[in-house]
C-alpha cells in the first residue's frame, strides 16, 4: 500500500459516508441517485463487531484487540484517522471465507467507525471476478443495492443499509500508485454512520 492510495481511500470513505448521509435527508427536491440511496431495502441488522472490536471504541482499543488477533500496525502507512494493518501469519487473512491481503480501520473524534477490508489485482476482470464472489457472499447475508456513480474508476459499488445508519459496502476500482502502476483494488467495508463527525470548514 502508498500514500496516495491511502489518499483515494480516505477520499473514497468520505463519498461512502455522503451516501449515508444522504439517506437521512427528507428533502422533497432529490436527485435520481439519491432516490436509489433512498429506495434501498432496509436491513434489521449488519454486523458491527470486528475480531472482537465494536464499532464506537477507541483507537487503544482496537489497536490491542486486533494485534490479539494476529494483526501488525504498519504505522508507516498509518495516520490519525486511518491505521492501516497486515497479517502477521503469511501474505493474507480470513474474512467471511474470503482471503484478503490488507485491512485498514478509521476513525472519527479517535472512536472507531469504519473498517475496510482489501484485495488487489493487476487487471480489471481479475477484481470484478472477485467482486462477483465477495457480492455473492455479502447478498445471501443482507439486502444490498447497486449504486451508479460517475466516478469512472469506481466500476461496482453496491450498498445495504440499515435503518440506525450502519451499512456495508462491496466496492470494485482502480487507482494509481506513486510508481505510476494502475491497480485494481476488490473491497468489503462496514461502517456505523452514528460515530461519524463530518469536519467543519468553518473558522
Amino acid at each position: 500500500m502508498n500514500k496516495y492510495f491511502v489518499f483515494s481511500l480516505i477520499v473514497l470513505t468520505t463519498m461512502v459516508c455522503s451516501c449515508i448521509n444522504s439517506n437521512k435527508s427528507s428533502s422533497s427536491n432529490i436527485t435520481e441517485q439519491q432516490k436509489v440511496t433512498k429506495d434501498t431495502l432496509y436491513n434489521d441488522n449488519i454486523q458491527g463487531v470486528f475480531f472482537g472490536t465494536q464499532f464506537g471504541a477507541s483507537k487503544e482499543e482496537v489497536i490491542k484487540n486486533l494485534e490479539g488477533h494476529g494483526f501488525v500496525l504498519n504505522r508507516n502507512e498509518s495516520s490519525d484517522v486511518l491505521l492501516h494493518f497486515f497479517p502477521t501469519q503469511g501474505s493474507r487473512f480470513s474474512f467471511g471465507n474470503i482471503s484478503w491481503k490488507m485491512l485498514d480501520v478509521l476513525f472519527s473524534n479517535n472512536k472507531f467507525y469504519y473498517i475496510r477490508f482489501i484485495n488487489t489485482n493487476n487487471d480489471k476482470a481479475s477484481a470484478l471476478n472477485q467482486y462477483n464472489e465477495v457480492f455473492h457472499a455479502v447478498s445471501a447475508k443482507y439486502k444490498l443495492t447497486d449504486y451508479a456513480s460517475r466516478d469512472t474508476t469506481l466500476y461496482k459499488m453496491s450498498v445495504g443499509y440499515t435503518k440506525m445508519q450502519r451499512g456495508v459496502f462491496v466496492i470494485c476500482r482502480r487507482y494509481e500508485s506513486t510508481a505510476g502502476n494502475i491497480i485494481y483494488g476488490t473491497m468489503l467495508e462496514y461502517l456505523d454512520n452514528n460515530y461519524y463527525e463530518e469536519v467543519s470548514d468553518e473558522l
